[in-house]
């Protein structure tokens, strides 16, 4: 009987330790496509205008008078 509640009891140790690995994984993911996303360049300018650097120089000024 003592080998049954041993099996028991190490079935929940890997319960713990597999729903602590999943939380894990997930918040390190998360933190990483937060970083990944709200992250800006050397210019200050956010990853979601990042499109202007698609064109030459100067360009960027021609398409949008929001910028200026």
């Amino acid at each position: 009987m003592d080998i049954l509640y041993l099996c028991k009891d190490v079935l929940k140790i890997q319960k713990f330790r597999r729903l602590a690995s999943y939380a894990g994984f997930y918040s390190f993911t998360t933190l990483v496509t937060y970083a990944y996303t709200s992250n800006t360049t050397r210019a200050g300018i956010s990853r979601a205008d990042q499109y202007y650097a698609a064109y030459p120089s100067g360009t960027d000024l021609l398409t949008d008078t929001a910028k200026v």
